[in-house]
């Protein structure tokens, strides 16, 4: 099965995302939008160097200009496609997914995630062309380019940098062997910070490809074993940022996004804050000490990004995968740039991660998978849960099916867009309560299992 969305073509490969499958796609993107001058990345995982090598071939058949940054972070490579001034970009990683999963992300000339429109296209001649050989005019050219300097020199101008090097932070880096182990050390490095590296050069990944308390667990050992300052892992293409500290261990991924947002607001002032609808309620807590209003997107970068856009929003992510999004310096989830923006808020406000944390209000949450039902109807799943509980709540319909209650715990119900699974995630400040919640609808759900709510 091969998954069609708006951040990509995603499915296992070989077996169902081939390389032959990727060629068309790539001659599809090509034809549909145009695109001429193209920039290639791609993770670490196994089939991605198969992959990229199938998308180069295709761009030069059809007659591109190729520059190949090898193995290179999404955000770093969506950047390079606007410092170079290409026409768009091509990415080649399977981001959180497992293993055996892989996609390729294609890239506007904005150096963002391509709209409904653009992606809608590539797609429809996918589906409905056939692709022959005498179609080729020209061959292309082929380079290497290496775009890392350029991102680091941009990225640090937006932060006080002898700031944070006044405080000679102690960080544990854990890229799990993902694209960022290419560039976030040398950052930090820059920054002044003393940094300690755990599974930190490019590889096939050495744990889960998503940054979560299963698959850090040995870090945030190594970490408090060291008394360091601070823990940042990254998923397998360096959008996402999870943080570690001494006292709480793995945080929950909205915490990234609540720090870059109290950071951007402290610098620039103001501003509406845009977060997709899994996100925590402590962001709407922190935006209500800083007289901020949050509006809210369905889940997905691309979603977030169109509204930001919209409401004219500088900074705003996907606090239930750690993706923030800081649109007038890189406007894609760029788990690099939070790193030295979460530094800088806390150098400023003089504390440590695990004061700041001790200063927000708690929050629990879970997050489960279930596998998606062969009749794959969601609302008839959504009808089972609401009959199940028996109090009242408001319904919002953003994204999926989103139970609002009284004492502002809430549940969430939608189908992924990168995994064939649904997904139910909820919060509340009470642990208790969310325990109930949490088997009432898994129960309804038929899909009720052990894994725990967490902080």
């Amino acid at each position: 099965m091969v998954i069609m969305s708006t951040s990509g073509l995603r499915g296992v490969s070989p077996r169902d995302l081939s390389p032959l499958l990727v060629v068309k796609a790539t001659r599809a993107y090509v034809r549909a939008l145009d695109v001429r001058n193209v920039v290639v990345a791609r993770d670490t995982r196994p089939t991605s160097q198969l992959l990229a090598k199938a998308v180069i071939a295709a761009l030069l058949y059809e007659g591109c200009r190729v520059k190949d940054l090898g193995i290179c972070p999404t955000p770093v490579a969506f950047f390079a496609v606007r410092r170079l001034g290409c026409d768009g970009g091509i990415v080649i990683t399977g981001s959180h997914n497992s293993v055996e999963w892989n996609a390729v992300k294609f890239a506007s000339p904005k150096g963002t995630f391509l709209d409904a429109e653009s992606i809608s296209s590539v797609y429809r001649l996918i589906t409905e062309v056939e692709f022959t050989d005498n179609e080729v005019q020209a061959t292309g050219s082929y380079a290497r380019a290496d775009i890392m300097e350029d991102y680091l020199t941009h990225v640090l101008s937006h932060v006080d940098v002898h700031l944070i090097a006044k405080r000679s932070f102690r960080v544990l880096l854990e890229p799990g062997c993902g694209t960022a182990s290419t560039i976030a050390y040398e950052m930090l490095k820059r920054v002044g910070c003393k940094v300690i590296p755990l599974n930190s050069y490019p590889a096939v990944l050495s744990r889960d490809y998503e940054p979560s308390k299963r698959s850090l667990h040995y870090a945030e050992l190594t970490l408090q074993r060291l008394g360091l300052d601070i823990g940042m892992a990254y998923d397998a293409d360096g959008d996402r940022l999870v943080l570690i500290d001494r006292k709480h261990g793995i945080l929950r991924p909205d915490y990234t996004l609540a720090l870059v947002v109290e950071d951007y607001v402290e610098v620039h002032g103001r501003a509406t804050i845009v977060v997709n609808c899994a996100t925590s309620r402590l962001l709407e807590h922190i935006a209500k000490e800083l007289k901020c209003d949050v509006v809210y997107a369905p889940v997905g970068e691309v979603n977030v990004l169109n509204e930001m856009e919209r409401v004219g929003s500088p900074i705003g992510g996907e606090g239930s995968s750690a993706g923030v999004i800081v649109r007038d310096v890189n406007p894609t989830r760029d788990g690099l740039l939070a790193s030295v923006m979460i530094l800088e808020k806390l150098a400023r406000d003089d504390i440590s991660l695990d004061e700041w944390v001790e200063s927000k209000p708690l929050f629990y949450s879970f997050h489960d998978k279930i596998p998606l039902p062969k009749n794959n109807d969601l609302n008839l799943m959504v009808a089972r849960v609401l009959e199940s509980i028996d109090e009242s709540f408001k319904v919002e319909r953003i994204d999926g099916v989103k139970l609002c209650f009284e004492d502002g715990s809430w549940i969430l119900i939608r189908k992924s867009r990168t995994e064939p699974v649904l997904r139910v995630m909820g919060e509340s400040k009470d642990l208790k309560r969310l325990y109930l919640l949490r088997s009432v609808v898994l129960e309804a759900l038929g899909a009720l299992h052990a894994h725990n709510p967490s902080a």
